[in-house]
């Protein structure tokens, strides 16, 4: 539970109404209820400011609402980015417990990093360098040389492959592959050669990678 003050106080916003008005939670413009905070930016919801039963709305920083007596304000510079940190402040990650797996299979000379937690049924190749405060999900796959910077969370049954390097705070979610062969042949009289594939993939750091 959060009051428009507390809200206020942690973006660095204004409030237009009562600082005392309390959320529990968030939702969509349309769905959200008295208790939930929400937040309008384009012009299209901010004409529909009455529409909302949100009790808090989040709306730009000089934007004039006239007078709104059954909702509190808070205004923003950012309102769609100051929302999600409030989201973050209301539903917060657990913390990252180090721990590897019992059927996790980890191969010769791979270093595993401090505060690093490795999942059920995952496979590390021979010569990995994993980081601090990775989180590696169950089913994942990681090959040999394949260097995992630090706070990179793999989501369950990713594939990297031999030698990809992944920098810091990287994000791959679920079934995506990493390094895989490109699609590479070269006619062969009546058939096509598989051209041999001998680089590798990098990623920088926080880059996110959706699914598949």
């Amino acid at each position: 539970m959060l009051t428009a003050g507390q809200i206020a106080d942690i973006v660095g916003a204004r409030i237009q109404g009562s600082p005392e008005r309390k959320i529990t939670g968030v939702s969509s413009f349309d769905d959200a209820c008295a208790a939930d905070l929400t937040f309008a930016v384009d012009s299209g919801f901010l004409a529909r400011l009455t529409e909302t039963r949100a009790g808090i709305i989040m709306v730009p920083d000089g934007f004039d609402a006239g007078r709104q007596p059954e909702t509190t304000l808070v205004l923003c510079k950012n309102p769609k980015l100051d929302f999600f940190k409030i989201v973050v402040h209301l539903f917060p990650e657990a913390p990252l417990t180090q721990s590897i797996h019992p059927s996790a299979v980890i191969g010769e000379n791979t270093v595993i990093g401090a505060g690093t937690c490795i999942g059920a049924n995952v496979v590390i190749g021979r010569d990995v360098a994993v980081g601090d405060g990775v989180h590696i999900m169950a089913g994942t796959y990681v090959g040999d040389r394949c260097r995992i910077g630090d706070k990179c969370e793999i989501k369950p049954n990713v594939t990297i492959m031999e030698k990809s390097r992944l920098g810091s705070e990287v994000i791959i979610h679920s079934n995506t592959v990493i390094g895989s062969d490109g699609y590479g042949f070269t006619p062969d009289g009546g058939a096509h050669a598989k051209q041999v594939h001998t680089g590798f993939v990098e990623i920088g750091d926080r880059a996110e990678i959706g699914a598949c």
